[in-house]
């Protein structure tokens, strides 16, 4: 009778615990895209450890600050507003970008030719957004807040 009985929870468990499709379908959230505002710039000082030494990114208070705008569908704008005159001008550079693991790589035309920058993203939230990027040896990192 114990042999019975047992065999039966046994049955039951593998009858009860299979899955079964209740129509959710779960999906990743988009964390990057939207409008990232730089907030703070820094560089690694190496004295007496390794420290990323942030300073408040300088942004022209008469102007719009400047800001990434990245689209869900993989286009993007840099927004870097200048004065000029009594006005601010935005020195807008527009493109596509891709994610390949933590490196967005934004593609773009300077000049008749195609640029690549790739910058590595170092902390995702969705109010924050840690890049850093490396040219001629220095390593500079960006803080962005959405907005």
């Amino acid at each position: 009778m114990k042999k019975i009985i047992l065999s039966l929870v046994i049955l039951s468990l593998f009858t009860f615990s299979c899955e079964r499709d209740d129509g959710i379908t779960y999906t990743t959230p988009d964390y990057i895209s939207g409008k990232w505002v730089f907030d703070k710039v820094g560089t690694i000082n190496p004295q007496p450890v390794y420290t990323v030494i942030y300073q408040n990114y300088q942004n022209d208070a008469s102007c719009i600050k400047d800001n990434f705008l990245l689209n869900a569908d993989g286009t993007f704008s840099i927004n870097d507003y200048e004065p000029s005159g009594t006005t601010c001008v935005n020195n807008a550079t527009t493109g596509s970008y891709t994610i390949v693991n933590k490196d967005v790589t934004f593609s773009y035309t300077e000049n008749n030719l195609v640029v690549l920058k790739t910058y590595t993203i170092i902390a995702l939230s969705y109010t924050e957004l840690t890049i850093a990027s490396d040219e001629n040896g220095v390593t500079t990192f960006y803080k962005l807040i959405r907005e």
